[in-house]
């Protein structure tokens, strides 16, 4: 029998209010006002766009609340999180992303990368390709604090653990992160760094697993542990 999610899971609603303190009709507000991702052409690379409702949800009102002057991203994909982000961004009227995404091998992929991401939102966004651990770290040093930082490439545990704990010392104080299909990384990082994790179940095609929240004390010194 493989590793299951420790319950129990949160609706998007009370995962927010328990991570920012913000108050449920200033969340509930905020969820509705999340807007529609662009329709992107299915393709032999990423398949059917199926995109987590949820994650770019929790991402969109997350940034909102927080206003965050840089978040960063691992995974990308058609990019309908990206897009979700550089909205509320632009609504803030302030803030820019800094992803990173391991294309397919293919002449074309570039391409595909990002599509659901308007060319208006594009102005606050630097899309960095290749492996995780060759440039995150880069990425990381160039966003200086990070309000929000977004796990959605490796899904493997070393890969979940390794963005984790390195983004975690560059996350500001009150800053989040969020991740999507936790695994047992998420629950063994939770513990390395003695902070509660906030579950937010997920539902749709191959959505079995909740999305994984922590958010950092407000003590916390930015670059440590």
């Amino acid at each position: 029998m493989g590793w299951e999610a420790p319950q129990p899971e949160h609706s998007i609603v009370d995962a927010v209010c328990l991570v920012t303190g913000a108050e449920p009709s200033e969340v509930e507000a905020l969820v509705r006002a999340v807007p529609n991702p662009l329709t992107v052409e299915e393709n032999v690379l990423y398949g059917s766009p199926d995109a987590s409702e949820e994650l770019l949800t929790l991402a969109y009102v997350l940034c909102r609340l927080l206003r965050p002057q840089a978040v960063v991203e691992t995974g990308v994909a058609y990019g309908f999180t990206s897009a979700a982000i550089l909205a509320a961004l632009a609504e803030n009227g302030a803030g820019r992303l800094l992803s990173v995404d391991l294309p397919h091998l293919h002449l074309r992929a570039g391409q595909v990368v990002g599509a659901a991401v308007a060319p208006q939102l594009r102005d606050r966004w630097k899309l960095s390709f290749g492996p995780s651990r060759r440039v995150l770290p880069g990425v990381l040093a160039d966003a200086g604090e990070v309000g929000l930082f977004v796990q959605d490439g490796s899904h493997l545990t070393a890969g979940q653990l390794y963005d984790y704990r390195t983004a975690w010392p560059h996350i500001a104080p009150g800053g989040v992160l969020l991740t999507d299909d936790i695994g047992p990384a998420f629950e063994l990082f939770a513990w390395e760094v003695g902070v509660a994790g906030v579950l937010v179940h997920q539902s749709g095609h191959r959505k079995e697993l909740p999305l994984g929240v922590l958010a950092k004390p407000a003590g916390t010194p930015v670059n440590a542990r």
